[in-house]
């Protein structure tokens, strides 16, 4: 109880003292300082005294102090060079992953097909609090023809201020002009069928009285099925934006009956998602409504079934979107609306042989023929209506400029400085869906682009377009979107804002995020190696100062006969371990630090970029190390300054 309350009464005391504690100026801490190092208390040595005493020591047994001194400037040298070495490391990665602007910029994509990203949602975007800007992009594929060769592509359809943001590395030529991307003005090309007629676009306004959304389409029911184990939306009205009752789930196993209506459209890639052009211009799809057990979201990715009051599963009429359900023909099998079943293939369009029959009739003389039969071996192997070719011009004739990569010159096996300037022949050709009222393949006619840089990039041949090109043919929605904030600490709360919008945002500060936690791990590591070597030299200087103790036992013996207090005794041990501590440690911080600068030096005598740095010693973490040196050589010297401090005075001489 006397130690408790010992305890007690001396937390009790420094809270008393720090409500006194009030603000000083430097000149103040520095006097307070001297005096704390000058002034000794009553009946004691000041700590002046203390720290001259035990280096006085220290230097009387120089070979002893030195050997201990080196093993913990070695041990501290040992922790700098490894940890650095994995510091520089991380700074070589970093520096090849962050570029201009990166830490502003996150890329937007769509991850589902009900929600595209379009220019209507460019200008939402821009609208957000803290954005200063956006690019878009839209991917696709398309035959390149140069110098007699042709090659298929993957092409990069990107808005004015995408290599701003993206940032390739351009190593010969020059970015395309700001005339390649004047805005389009004029009327949009149109599509003309290849093979039979482009499903699902309809501008039929023959009819009197245009659908209303909830309106049969047809009176016999359907039986479709969904994915096995995919839980799909079920809403209250055909509409997307319509509340949600809940999830239903697939299984190949069951079967659910259901009828085509007429709802609102919902941004599908496929025919069901824009079928019926109203005369007020408002499209329509296609939903199914049917009476549905219900399932309700968890968490993300975890269902159950929703119980009623009885215990029973929750059963209501909803509507689901066409282009989410597969729909059974009589006899149980899976078909798309608008094919026909013949010889067991599902054809674009049958003939008495069980053929597809491919109708070229007026097709631009331009399209390659190549392309035709890619487009029709498509149609065969996916059957589904989705695979019908159609065709489009691009009627926008100005800005025809483009940016290749290295991959698309080694592939000829050209050098830059051979197509700076040379004109290429460029044919898209685009996936169903991307331009409103088509449903499968649709090709361009071919189109000549000069070509006014090369960036580095081994990897895929691709191609850089102005994206006011396939506007001009009527694309409207994009692949990729960059958005740029106004400062780093607004792309958080962007980044939040856009994925409340139903948006995918990928960010380089996820995979910096990942960087620092795997070199974080390596750092330790390396740390830990290092650290080896420090627990050695703590054994030695343990050894050094218990061999001390016992050899100055006749000189403890004097000092508390003269006076000495035991407190005394205990600092001085306690200076002299300290003092070990911050020499060696500093010994070691230094030599570490420089022994990695020569590793940097002598390595750039053979590396072309001079400004890595295989070792990086951050000033916080030899800071760091030094205060860990310097907290070992205290641990170290507690138990030698304990024993010093017991020794009898009398038992002492009596000993000597």
């Amino acid at each position: 109880m006397n130690k408790v309350s010992k305890f007690l009464k001396t937390i009790l005391s420094v809270v008393m003292s720090l409500r006194k504690v009030r603000l000083m100026s430097p000149r103040q801490m520095v006097l307070s300082a001297k005096k704390w190092w000058k002034t000794p208390r009553q009946g004691s040595l000041s700590n002046k005294a203390v720290y001259n005493l035990a280096l006085r020591n220290l230097r009387n047994q120089p070979s002893r102090t030195a050997m201990t001194v080196t093993a913990i400037a070695m041990g501290t040298a040992a922790v700098v060079f490894l940890v650095s070495f994995a510091y520089g490391l991380q700074d070589i990665v970093t520096k090849r992953l962050v570029s201009p602007n990166s830490m502003r910029l996150t890329d937007v994509v769509s991850s589902t097909t009900s929600l595209a990203l379009t220019d209507k949602t460019i200008d939402d975007i821009k609208k957000i609090d803290g954005v200063d800007d956006v690019a878009q992009m839209i991917s696709l594929a398309g035959s390149l023809t140069l110098s007699d060769s042709r090659l298929d592509v993957v092409v990069l359809s990107v808005g004015q201020n995408y290599f701003n943001y993206a940032s390739p590395s351009l190593v010969s030529g020059a970015w395309m002009s700001p005339e390649a991307f004047t805005k389009y003005t004029g009327a949009t090309g149109e599509l003309s069928s290849l093979v039979g007629e482009v499903a699902g676009y309809s501008t039929d306004t023959q009819n009197s009285e245009d659908p209303v959304k909830g309106d049969l389409i047809e009176e016999d029911e359907q039986s479709f099925l969904i994915d096995d184990d995919e839980y799909l939306p079920v809403r209250e009205r055909p509409e997307r934006t319509s509340r949600l009752l809940g999830y239903i789930r697939g299984s190949v196993l069951k079967s659910y009956k259901g009828k085509l209506v007429w709802g609102g459209d919902y941004n599908s890639v496929d025919s069901s998602g824009k079928t019926y052009l109203s005369q007020e211009g408002e499209w329509f799809g296609k939903w199914m409504r049917a009476k549905i057990p219900l399932y309700k979201e968890l968490v993300s990715t975890i269902y159950e079934p929703m119980i009623d009051e009885a215990g029973q599963q929750v059963t209501r009429q909803g509507f689901l979107t066409l282009n989410s359900v597969k729909i059974l023909n009589k006899t149980q099998e899976y078909v798309q609306e608008g094919m026909e079943k013949i010889g067991g293939q599902v054809l674009g369009e049958a003939t008495e042989a069980g053929v597809t029959q491919i109708s070229v009739a007026g097709m631009n003389s331009t399209v390659s023929a190549e392309l035709v039969k890619v487009a029709v071996q498509e149609t065969t192997d996916h059957a589904t209506a989705s695979a019908e070719l159609s065709l489009v011009e691009i009627k926008r004739v100005e800005g025809k400029e483009v940016v290749v990569t290295s991959a698309l010159l080694n592939t000829f096996k050209l050098k830059p400085e051979e197509v700076i300037g040379k004109t290429v022949t460029l044919q898209y050709i685009l996936s169903g869906g991307q331009i409103p009222g088509s449903s499968g393949r649709v090709l361009t006619n071919v189109v000549q682009y000069k070509v006014t840089g090369v960036v580095k990039d081994d990897k895929k041949p691709m191609v850089y377009v102005p994206v006011q090109d396939l506007q001009s043919v009527g694309v409207d929605k994009y692949s990729q979107l960059k958005v740029l904030a106004k400062d780093s600490t607004s792309l958080p709360g962007v980044r939040e804002k856009i994925q409340a919008m139903g948006f995918s945002t990928q960010s380089i500060m996820d995979t910096l995020a990942q960087v620092d936690r795997l070199f974080r791990v390596m750092r330790f590591l390396l740390g830990a190696f290092g650290f080896t070597a420090l627990v050695v030299a703590l054994f030695g200087m343990f050894n050094t100062l218990t061999i001390s103790l016992l050899e100055r036992s006749r000189e403890v013996g004097v000092m508390k006969t003269l006076g000495t207090v035991d407190r005394d005794i205990f600092r001085l041990f306690m200076a002299e371990s300290v003092l070990i501590g911050i020499i060696g440690g500093t010994s070691g911080v230094v030599v570490g630090n420089l022994v990695g600068k020569t590793v940097n030096l002598l390595s750039m005598l053979w590396r072309e970029d001079k400004t890595i740095n295989l070792f990086k010693t951050p000033t916080l973490f030899a800071l760091g190390v030094l205060l860990l040196a310097i907290g070992v050589g205290f641990a170290t010297g507690l138990y030698p300054a304990m024993r010093a401090k017991k020794i009898s005075a009398l038992n002492a001489l009596r000993y000597e």
